[in-house]
């Protein structure tokens, strides 16, 4: 308990400092409410390509809640009820019931279950009217009760959502805003906002991440819902859940370069983040040796440079791919993108996206004038307009799902690409992002592909099984693998590669903040997906919803 008072004084004391340095600050902050809401507005209509004058009221309707900032890539917050099916275990095969969770201790002061997932697991958010083992609830992850204090990042917040589900622990807070500085979330001296810089006047902070502290461990939460219950009640959501145990006192102390790489990515995150020094140090006391996932983070920048270009991104993504084993040229990857956010897709940008997802080096060869490449095998998973009608949410529920009509007007636009997403949960749209990316034979591929399409996956649990494969570092054939996060299919998310001019060093282009992470698929695991698999292709009288469409 003296290493946990220790933390508390060391956060009291870091949150007291930085406040004082912004308490100058704080009253014309306040006095300033105004001018946000201008400059979110500003914000949102970049995100939109309108200007603020061709903002809609269903554009700004998540501007009319003092407690609520805009959500998500590019869009409002209005919801209604909706409705269940997927599930969760990364290769944790026989022994998942008894490595993947544990109870809380008898003193607990709720009876709410504290099941720990010491293997990690991935779920799908609750949605009310539904039930079951492949969903869980935002007080399942967060449990009150046992928190001592949380570091917690989101693009949209409730001050009424943290309040009720975080209680009154030491608390900070990064998410969206500008300029780039720190600030008090209330009048306690014990809470901090933190705006992170964004290199561009279009880009935004988008990571779902949760550092939970508890006595006695550390659960670690990466997902694509923001903190408003909206997104954990309404819509479909994934979260990567993690707990790793508090190390023996008898550990010799270690620093932030002895951690294994899935906490020195976070740690790194942290750093860039500016949050407190004392959060990151916390991360020194837990043992993270049974972390297998792969950080995939975005970062709002120019990345220019060996060992920089690569570090974020999907320059980001193809390293990780490549550290999976050995790329074999008798396969082709085929993949599948679900998204809530669509950008100015067209086939030069899946082409960059998919080399990279293949776990190759980008291929920065100009095109020939005039050309333009075949599509790559990526299946784009985007609703449609009839699936936003017939949602139990509607049109005014579809505020977070993006694309623009004048990008899908677009004679480059690659509509070959499209696929339907369709809920498990009947009637429920989708503000997960995913991307299932499974090896085949290079030979046989196509009529892989047929087979697989022809046999829809069951709704609680996706499994795989494959004939081309790579052993992964635990003796398992790897058969792809598996990204949940918040990156949506934009290269504002992704980033985009490019050629300096003046030193021709290779430079990564990147608007967001983004945070995912990524999983080897192998014969023993076990996902949920939220979408029915595999996901129908566009019929050529449908369109995608289009949030700016005269409907």
């Amino acid at each position: 308990m003296s290493d946990s008072t220790s933390d508390d004084e060391q956060l009291a004391l870091a949150i007291a400092l930085s406040l004082d340095e912004e308490k100058g600050h704080y009253q014309a902050h306040l006095d300033k409410q105004q001018q946000e809401i201008e400059d979110r507005k500003l914000a949102l209509a970049l995100t939109l390509g309108k200007s603020v004058d061709e903002l809609t009221a269903r554009d700004m309707l998540a501007l009319d809640s003092a407690s609520v900032v805009i959500d998500d890539d590019n869009g409002n917050i209005s919801g209604a009820p909706v409705g269940s099916s997927s599930s969760s275990i990364i290769g944790a095969g026989k022994k998942r019931a008894a490595d993947e969770s544990s109870s809380s201790s008898n003193n607990s002061k709720s009876a709410r279950k504290f099941d720990r997932y010491w293997q990690g697991t991935i779920k799908l958010t609750h949605v009310r009217g539904f039930s079951g083992p492949t969903f869980i609830r935002i007080e399942d992850i967060v449990q009150k009760d046992h928190l001592r204090r949380a570091c917690i990042t989101a693009y949209v917040y409730s001050k009424d959502f943290i309040h009720a589900q975080y209680g009154d622990i030491q608390l900070v807070l990064v998410t969206h805003g500008k300029p780039a500085q720190k600030i008090p979330l209330d009048t306690s001296g014990r809470r901090m906002v933190i705006y992170p810089p964004l290199k561009f006047d279009y880009g935004i902070f988008h990571p779902k991440l949760m550092l939970l502290f508890y006595d006695e461990s550390l659960r670690v939460v990466i997902g694509s819902a923001n903190l408003v219950d909206y997104d954990y009640n309404e819509l479909d959501n994934v979260v990567f859940i993690q707990d790793f145990p508090l190390l023996p006192a008898s550990a010799p102390p270690s620093a932030i370069s002895d951690l294994p790489a899935f906490a020195r990515d976070i740690a790194d995150l942290l750093t860039r983040m500016t949050v407190p020094e004392s959060v990151k140090q916390s991360l020194t006391k837990y043992d993270f040796s049974l972390a297998k996932a792969h950080v995939v983070a975005s970062v709002s920048g120019v990345h220019q440079g060996h060992g920089k270009y690569d570090k974020f991104g999907h320059a980001r993504m193809a390293a990780v791919v490549r550290s999976m084993g050995p790329i074999n040229p008798q396969r082709v990857l085929h993949v599948e993108m679900q998204t809530s956010s669509l950008g100015a897709l067209d086939s030069k940008y899946l082409n960059q996206l998919y080399t990279s997802f293949q776990g190759r080096e980008p291929s920065l060869t100009p095109a020939q004038r005039g050309t333009t490449p075949p599509l790559p095998p990526i299946e784009v998973i985007f609703p449609t307009l009839d699936t936003v009608n017939n949602s139990r949410l509607g049109q005014p529920g579809a505020g977070t799902i993006f694309l623009a009509t004048k990008n899908w007007a677009k004679a480059t636009f690659p509509r070959q690409v499209m696929r339907s997403a369709i809920s498990h949960r009947a009637g429920t749209l989708m503000h997960t992002k995913y991307i299932i990316a499974t090896w085949k034979k290079k030979a046989t591929s196509a009529a892989q592909t047929a087979s697989t399409s022809s046999k829809p996956a069951s709704p609680a649990t996706t499994s795989t099984s494959s004939s081309s494969s790579t052993p992964s570092e635990q003796g398992e054939e790897v058969l792809g693998y598996l990204y949940v996060g918040s990156h949506n299919a934009t290269a504002a998310a992704w980033g985009r590669i490019s050629r300096a001019r003046d030193t021709g060093e290779i430079r990564n282009t990147i608007n967001n903040w983004e945070l995912g992470v990524v999983l080897p698929i192998t014969r023993s695991s076990e996902f949920p997906t939220p979408y029915i698999r595999p996901a129908p292709r566009y019929r050529d009288d449908q369109q995608p919803w289009m949030q700016d469409g005269m409907y």
